[in-house]
């Protein structure tokens, strides 16, 4: 076997838009070096350059008004093991909170490992994350509502996670 050129280069970053063709020229190129008969021993003597960081997104959305509530969303259970990276969360509202600032918690398997604060009249969060996050397939995520805007609470809450599968 030889090393395996693939035609396409991705890279992180948002915006970034992967062509389904593209992905699927990546893959032909393996495919047919090793001429459709993958077991064990082909797959062993092939040289494959990494494609990039494969990732998973957990998307959680709280649609409608906010409201205090522990556990406002609960028990998302993690289908794999990764890293949930802390520079690249998204944190959104349709509806900025008004006469003070909405914040929440982050809970992995019940203990806090983030919050997140939308200042009065922002609808986008800050996210108080010191480090990435190793998380384990069957580890579980809920969301703590702390507090609200005083005069409008804010409304349709959507974080992105991004997950760095291992």
């Amino acid at each position: 076997m030889g090393i395996v050129n693939k035609p396409y280069n991705f890279s992180n970053g948002l915006g970034k838009e992967i062509d389904a063709d593209q992905i699927n020229a990546n893959f032909d190129a393996i495919f047919n070096l090793i001429n459709g008969n993958l077991d064990t021993d082909n797959v062993n003597s092939v040289s494959i350059t990494k494609v990039g960081d494969f990732r998973n997104y957990i998307q959680i959305i709280y649609p409608g008004a906010i409201v205090v509530n522990n556990k406002a969303v609960s028990d998302i259970v993690l289908p794999h093991s990764g890293t949930l990276k802390k520079d690249e969360v998204i944190a959104h509202l349709t509806v900025a909170p008004v006469g003070s600032s909405l914040t929440l918690d982050i809970l992995k398997n019940d203990v806090i490992i983030a919050t997140i604060t939308f200042p009065d009249g922002s609808k986008t969060g800050n996210l108080n994350l010191a480090t990435d996050v190793s998380v384990s397939a069957g580890d579980y995520l809920n969301i703590n509502i702390n507090s609200i805007g005083s005069t409008v609470s804010g409304n349709g809450l959507y974080i992105v996670f991004p997950m760095k599968m291992s």
